[in-house]
């Protein structure tokens, strides 16, 4: 009795590993930007087809079952992304803790655990939203498994097709709510696409030292001087703006989000610009900091701007 009661403490701590192993499989900080621009997208369809009298009654339920559903692929797309990676994971010091390169889990469990939550996320949307968003869900991890994750090892192109699955969610999201890809949806999809480049180019600068331990081939290691790198990243930020100011052009926004848009925007050039001309490490991270705080800024005024 003495010694079960002793292995209580140990087996307790095993369960809260591996718990802890399987939320990380998630990647939980992704998956809550995700599920943000998921919500924000189905929020800003209600409020302006709200406004035309075409949808009345809140859809909570609707962007609920929505919320829970793009979390499970994403999740479950995020535990296959570390399936396929865990020997590059291992070559990279911010992700050599992960569970796989730790030897913590089976690479067989993982491979289970990804393919079940990615098929029952595509589900639920399929059958508790509706075929669209299901169809959305599917191609979302199809992208991100199959074309962003083994491109990573070949072409620096993935942060552009890593950028048309960052930009899914709010597009889901809207069409969770309408029903259907239109003018507002492939807005909020041009914004997120836009912001995605500069943001992942300014991670991938910050570590392109494990980026390039790990044979990743991410811009900054194929351009180690960065002039390409920077330009794009320039590039990107400056087309952010016109991007970003979308919305108050197609009449779905007002003035208050016209002239937050413009200064977040503006903003943001400045710390592309700062990067560009230092190419240091310091201004990359406070270009991916800003950028964090950048992108619920510009879709939490939006909302505001419509509930005015």
């Amino acid at each position: 009795m003495t010694a079960t009661l002793r292995e209580l403490p140990v087996q307790q701590s095993a369960l809260h590993t591996r718990i802890a192993d399987l939320y990380e499989l998630g990647k939980p900080r992704l998956t809550y930007l995700v599920l943000f621009t998921v919500v924000a997208g189905g929020a800003f369809a209600w409020l302006v087809m709200s406004r035309s009298s075409r949808l009345a009654a809140v859809p909570i339920l609707q962007l609920l079952h929505c919320v829970i559903g793009v979390g499970l692929c994403s999740a479950g797309a995020a535990a296959l992304n570390q399936y396929l990676e865990r020997d590059l994971d291992a070559r990279m010091e911010r992700t050599k803790d992960r569970p796989l390169p730790a030897g913590r889990m089976n690479p067989g469990h993982v491979l289970l655990y990804g393919v079940s939550l990615a098929i029952v996320g595509v589900l639920y949307l399929q059958f508790l939203v509706h075929a669209p968003a299901g169809f959305l869900g599917a191609v979302t991890v199809a992208i991100y498994v199959f074309a962003y994750t083994p491109l990573k090892r070949h072409s620096s192109l993935n942060t552009i097709v890593g950028a048309v699955v960052g930009a899914m969610p709010p597009l889901i999201g809207w069409v969770a709510v309408t029903g259907r890809v239109d003018g507002g949806a492939w807005i909020l999809f041009a914004i997120l696409f836009t912001w995605q480049i500069p943001h992942f180019l300014a991670i991938a600068w910050y570590y392109k030292e494990d980026y390039s331990r790990a044979g990743m081939q991410m811009l900054p290691v194929v351009d180690p001087h960065g002039a390409i790198t920077m330009r794009q990243m320039l590039m990107y930020s400056l087309l952010l703006l016109p991007v970003s100011l979308l919305p108050a052009q197609h009449g779905l926004a007002g003035e208050l989000y016209l002239y937050t848009a413009l200064v977040l925007s503006t903003v943001f050039c400045g710390f592309a610009l700062a990067l560009m001309l230092s190419r240091s490490k310091v201004s990359a991270r406070r270009l991916f900091l800003y950028s964090l705080v950048y992108l619920p800024s510009l879709l939490g005024v939006l909302l505001l701007d419509r509930m005015l």
